[in-house]
């Protein structure tokens, strides 16, 4: 009887973050399609729209503080309105690697984001876990394929990033 208890509010549990899920991304700003496909550089940025280069002495602080906090490189582009602070300085480092630099606006290091070549991307990024519940499996399918309006669910995963 204990088992059986254990395993309805195991269920009970799992359905409600799919719940949980699926209402986030009924709120979010962003389309589960965007997630469910991968863009290219060029793609992503005519989703988002043109980039606004940093100038004048706003480029010259956010450059200094940047290459500061990097300690080597050169600045190879900047843009005013990054999605992750408002300012981000492109610094390409000696050895050709290319780092992200964001910035607030009184040009204070919020974090750093170092570029990955795409075949290294998912080596960083780890393997995937797909989604092996059934009865989860079953209800993200179905939020994904209702949401969507038709097609084949083809992969899933656990834990992704977005």
């Amino acid at each position: 009887m204990n088992s059986n208890k254990r395993i309805l509010s195991i269920v009970a549990v799992v359905l409600l973050l799919l719940g949980a899920l699926g209402v986030g991304l009924l709120l979010a700003d962003t389309p589960v399609r965007a997630f469910a496909q991968d863009l290219t550089d060029a793609e992503e940025d005519e989703r988002e729209g043109e980039d606004e280069p940093i100038t004048g002495e706003a480029l010259e602080r956010a450059s200094a503080a940047a290459l500061d906090y990097v300690g080597e490189g050169e600045v190879t582009d900047s843009e005013v309105g990054d999605e992750e602070g408002f300012y981000e300085v492109e610094i390409t480092l000696d050895n050709g690697q290319e780092v992200d630099v964001h910035l607030d606006e009184q040009f204070n290091i919020l974090g750093r984001e170092d570029e990955v070549e795409d075949e290294d991307e998912d080596e960083a990024e780890g393997e995937d876990t797909p989604i092996t519940d059934e009865a989860a499996l079953a209800a993200a399918s179905a939020a994904a394929l209702d949401y969507v309006g038709e097609g084949e669910v083809t992969d899933t995963e656990v834990g992704d990033e977005e």
